[in-house]
């Protein structure tokens, strides 16, 4: 009889993927301490017994509630001031995998996508009915919320910046560069068993046509997770990362062998030959705890934590390494 080997765990976060550099200090440390406590939640969760599910749960839910970022209570707003969330999350153990798209208010998007996970036989439900859909399903009360002052605020500064005619014709040249305070929020998660999983939730981009839907509810695009394989989150402007399939691409680069450091910075940098500079990111790991945190934006919020580890390590800008 052989003896199990048990993994040690990993939590890695990203807080989205953007211009970055609008931010200033005091804005700066919500944003580095929001990533730290997600992190946290993630690893807190594995400490009481948790599997990877619950902390890449735990992990995302914990941005939605901060407000530092671009999901749950601090999304960005449709062209007609309005919240509209995307969430999904994966589970690496059977692959199973449960999403919501384009729903308005929705302040807990995640945990409405664990439940169509976890007790639907659909996978994906979208707009304003898809809260009448899930009603029926437990845990999966919506938390309906309005936008803060503050995003408010945001949403008329950037109205004032890109004008009625790029309003009408969603220009993701304009549109896409808004992401001056991050995007999509992700984890990923090893756990002490060899499980993977992976959650992902988000406002979308600024001033998006209502009814628009981004890569982060789409598997293979926004999100993937395989135990024995990797899990990833992808990050930036979804009609890119959907049109290259971001993260089924990095789930093909590991499987034939890829190491996934390597794996991840070549997926990136396919993306930006063929749509640009300035586009997405992304956060994997693999079976063996081996992370990946690539990008081509001038920032990514990204945090990880590993079994041992008594602090998380909390980076924005590339000069701090991957």
């Amino acid at each position: 009889m052989g003896l199990e080997t048990k993994k040690r765990w990993v939590v890695l976060v990203h807080g989205g993927a953007g211009a970055m550099r609008s931010m200033g200090p005091e804005k700066e440390a919500q944003y580095r301490k929001g990533l730290a406590d997600a992190v946290c939640a993630g690893a807190d969760c594995l400490l009481r017994g948790g599997q990877a599910m619950k902390s890449a749960l735990a992990a995302v839910r914990s941005m939605e509630l901060s407000g530092a970022f671009n999901a749950g209570h601090g999304s960005c707003l449709t062209a007609d001031g309005l919240i509209e969330a995307d969430a999904a999350v994966m589970d690496g153990a059977d692959l199973s995998y449960g999403a919501v798209a384009a729903v308005p208010r929705l302040g807990n998007a995640v945990m409405l996508a664990e439940a169509i996970r976890t007790q639907s036989p659909h996978c994906l439900f979208a707009g304003q009915r898809a809260l009448q859909s899930v009603e029926t399903l437990n845990g999966a009360a919506p938390e309906l919320i309005d936008p803060s002052p503050s995003r408010l605020k945001n949403y008329r500064q950037h109205l004032e910046r890109v004008g009625e005619t790029t309003i009408q014709t969603d220009d993701l040249s304009r549109l896409g560069g808004t992401h001056n305070e991050g995007d999509t929020v992700g984890a990923v998660v090893l756990d002490e068993s060899g499980g993977l999983a992976a959650a992902v939730s988000t406002g979308g981009i600024w001033l998006k046509q209502p009814g628009r839907v981004g890569d982060s509810p789409i598997a293979g695009a926004g999100l993937w997770a395989e135990n024995d394989v990797m899990a990833c989150a992808a990050t930036g402007t979804g009609e890119y990362i959907m049109r290259c399939a971001l993260a089924a691409d990095l789930r093909s680069r590991v499987q034939h062998g890829m190491p996934i450091d390597k794996a991840g910075t070549a997926a990136i940098d396919d993306l930006h030959r063929r749509f640009g500079p300035g586009r997405a990111g992304l956060i994997g790991v693999d079976a063996d705890g081996v992370i990946t945190t690539a990008f081509d934006t001038a920032g990514m919020g990204r945090a990880w934590i590993r079994a041992g580890q008594s602090e998380p390590v909390v980076r924005i800008w590339p000069e701090e390494g991957r």
